[in-house]
């Protein structure tokens, strides 16, 4: 028994330590997928002033998606549908 709990630690250890890992790569093909949404989202809004702010939206969330900040590129998307509204 002590030595399946000291082979369980060292495992239960490693699938804790590349979890986050996982979700960050789930949100970033999330704000991927997103940022080709906006496009689509982008052209359909008739008012120029706000398909200006969403195009600068849109520059910025790219931005995040390479530098690694998908919550940031995410909450820019959210900002983007709700121009389009």
């Amino acid at each position: 028994m002590k030595r399946l709990l000291l082979a369980l630690i060292p495992a239960v250890a490693i699938c804790l330590a590349y979890e986050p890992g996982s979700r960050a790569v789930s949100t970033g093909a999330q704000c991927k997928e997103g940022l080709t949404r906006s496009l689509e989202t982008i052209s359909g809004i008739g008012d120029a002033s706000k398909k200006q702010m969403a195009q600068e939206l849109r520059r910025h969330a790219y931005t995040d998606l390479k530098s690694g900040e998908y919550q940031d590129c995410l909450d820019k998307l959210a900002k983007i549908d709700a121009l389009a509204k």
